[in-house]
């Protein structure tokens, strides 16, 4: 469908959405009426279009109720996710001066919520959650015409409601009923995030509701903050709040008591680290008020921060405030410093882009690096920069690139003695290794890689490159190095045995685009082909196995194809069987070992276990029929009311050469 069609498309189900919500909201409305000629005359004045219909629900609305309306149009307008009935009976009843919270206000019948405000809300009873009846309600309500209009009253300005509902979860949170502090059991834990609806809620987004506020002279905002924070009536407050927050940052919210611990095994408390958390919700308004109040230091560093902060620099840089940011490194934060978990501020701060949902925002590290970041500097452990950020769990090409274009030096080895590039390729993702590859990352060779080549040359390099890439199977990489570099690195008889370690590699995890991609530049003289073709078939590979039997010259009754089709007989390959019986290997050949696959299918059946006597039996003096591989091994099998042995193949010893190892860990 072309882009035109599917606009078409698009504009034409969202004009067939609004009139059904038109119409689900006109028979709400009638529904609502007490006798026919009410509903007659409501037939002859149906609003035109869905603002119209949203205007005369509004206008329904009583003096009596437009507070509670407002209020709950407010929470569920800006509420970052569905809040449960509960969670918002509680929210509408909070008052910004309250102590405690009066079971008297809240209200008797949640089902008043869809009375007073009909269409314009939805309450799922399957899901306990109340939400607006259509995302085109927010938009009415948000819409600039709103101002103006017959029901100003109604406009919720965003931003604005944000705050208040970010200075009503921290008057939650400092309610009286949390003085006790955390709860030291998962039990009691459990039972305050059930009593009290908004406790979890509140704890996870106050911070974001608060996230855009810039004004530090605001005290009725900061004042609040700063009672939770520093006042010392608060501190069981702020403890019972941690606990929340940290919980979450490991559990789910329905999981929450899983991580009552999380906190509660922090050394560093409140009275600490004011600061730090307040640079960690990226909120530049308190910071700045704490800054100017000398809560805090700019320079402290916290070595055993649990947390994983460490400082406030590492805090703000997780939380991804460029203005928090700035405000701390103008304040005389060191951008270099090292604390936390994750060490240094501009790996925190890439970190916190790639994890971070959305469009990602690399300014915070642009700035960093501005500003004196050392992209080469060693943290403890070994690792710098780089080879952290190349390696991270959820990876940034963009966060990699902007390392490497502030000089980072990928000759530097990690802990394990590994270069960025080498890690990447066992760790890390395709497009950061292409990064890495194009950038030169293949030319600092392992040591042990090294030795079985020519330092420096192209084909070391480029062998290099194939080494690292199959590791992951990067086969577009591997494409563009053989389109680059193959016939040289073929070509070189001294990197021979190093392309060897790249076949086996390939062969041993069943990369058969790898292969693929190398046959061009061989023949089938290359000696690691028949070494391959035992790997593929003894690791249970047919597609593998298929590419390099076709590019072998090996006979259908070549002994190391024998063997293979009794080790994938009995270790139930069912595709490499069919592989090498359609390559004309003959279905009665028997092993070097005397073995058949009949009698190697029977013998690991599961159904019909064959007694192990037939390797030997002693008493007689009988010689054994067959021998017994150095490959299996003997089991108790439990599939019968008495034990009976089993024979399992483990390993393929029983074929490879005595204590070799094909694939060799080189690098």
């Amino acid at each position: 469908m072309s882009s035109r069609r599917r606009t078409t498309h698009l504009s034409s189900l969202l004009i067939l959405v609004s009139r059904f919500r038109w119409a689900k909201c006109q028979l709400d409305q009638i529904a609502c009426l007490r006798n026919d000629k009410e509903i007659k005359r409501a037939l002859k004045t149906l609003p035109p279009g869905l603002n119209e219909t949203y205007e005369r629900i509004v206008g329904g609305i009583s003096e009596d109720d437009k507070e509670l309306a407002l209020r709950i149009l407010r929470w569920l307008t800006c509420a970052l996710r569905p809040l449960s009935v509960r969670e918002l009976v509680e929210g509408i009843a909070l008052e910004l001066d309250d102590s405690e919270l009066d079971p008297e206000t809240l209200l008797n019948d949640p089902a008043d919520i869809v009375e007073i405000c009909g269409s314009l809300v939805q309450l799922d009873v399957d899901a306990d959650t109340v939400t607006l009846g259509h995302f085109s309600v927010k938009e009415y309500f948000v819409a600039r015409h709103m101002k103006t209009g017959p029901h100003s009253d109604y406009f919720i300005d965003i931003r604005e409601s944000n705050f208040k509902l970010a200075k009503l979860c921290l008057t939650y949170l400092c309610l009286d009923h949390f003085r006790d502090g955390p709860c030291a059991e998962d039990g009691a834990f459990a039972d305050r995030c059930g009593t009290w609806a908004l406790y979890v809620y509140a704890s996870k987004y106050w911070g974001p509701h608060a996230r855009e506020h810039m004004d530090a002279e605001d005290m009725t905002f900061i004042s609040t903050v700063r009672r939770l924070f520093v006042d010392e009536d608060m501190q069981g407050n702020f403890d019972a709040w941690m606990q929340v927050y940290e919980a979450l940052k490991h559990f789910a919210e329905n999981r929450i008591s899983k991580g009552t611990e999380e906190y509660l095994h922090q050394k560093l408390r409140r009275q600490d680290k004011p600061l730090v958390y307040a640079c960690a919700l990226g909120l530049y308004s308190v910071a700045k008020c704490f800054l100017s109040a000398g809560i805090g230091d700019v320079q402290a560093q916290y070595t055993d921060d649990t947390t994983g902060y460490g400082n406030a620099l590492n805090a703000a840089c997780s939380s991804g405030s460029l203005e928090v940011v700035r405000l701390l490194v103008e304040a005389g934060a060191d951008v270099n410093a090292m604390a936390g978990k994750d060490w240094l501020a501009l790996v925190v701060a890439i970190r916190a882009c790639e994890h971070r949902s959305g469009p990602t925002d690399f300014r915070v590290v642009e700035f960093l690096l501005q500003h004196g970041a050392d992209v080469n500097r060693i943290m403890p452990g070994g690792n710098c920069p780089l080879y952290a950020v190349a390696n991270d769990p959820i990876r940034s090409v963009e966060g990699v690139k902007l390392c490497l274009q502030a000089g980072a030096d990928q000759s530097m080895r990690g802990s394990l003695g590994f270069t960025a590039f080498e890690m990447v390729g066992m760790l890390g993702s395709s497009d950061v290794f292409e990064v890495l590859r194009q950038s030169g990352g293949a030319r600092y060779v392992h040591p042990n890689f090294a030795e079985h080549g020519t330092p420096g040359t192209a084909a070391t390099i480029g062998v290099h490159e194939l080494f690292v890439g199959v590791q992951r199977d990067f086969c577009e990489s591997a494409r563009r190095t053989l389109e680059e570099n193959g016939e040289a690195i073929f070509g070189d008889p001294t990197v021979r045995r190093l392309l060897s370690f790249v076949w086996y590699a390939a062969a041993e995890k069943g990369y058969y685009r790898f292969i693929e991609q190398m046959l061009p530049y061989t023949d089938s003289s290359f000696l690691a082909i028949p070494d391959c073709i035992k790997l593929a078939a003894s690791r249970g590979f047919p597609k593998t196995l298929r590419v390099l039997l076709d590019a072998c010259n090996l006979p259908p009754d070549d002994g190391a194809l024998s063997d293979m089709l009794v080790l994938a007989a009995g270790r139930g390959h069912t595709g490499v069987v069919a592989e090498l019986l359609e390559f004309g290997v003959s279905p009665l050949c028997a092993d070097r070992h005397g073995w058949t696959v009949d009698l190697v299918t029977q013998l690991t059946s599961l159904e019909n276990p064959v007694d192990p006597a037939i390797f030997t039996d002693a008493r007689q003096g009988i010689e054994p029929a067959v021998q017994k591989p150095s490959g299996w091994k003997m089991r108790p099998y439990e599939g019968f009311a008495e034990e009976r042995p089993r024979a399992v193949f483990d390993g393929s010893g029983a074929y490879l050469p005595s204590g070799e190892r094909l694939t060799s860990n080189a690098s």
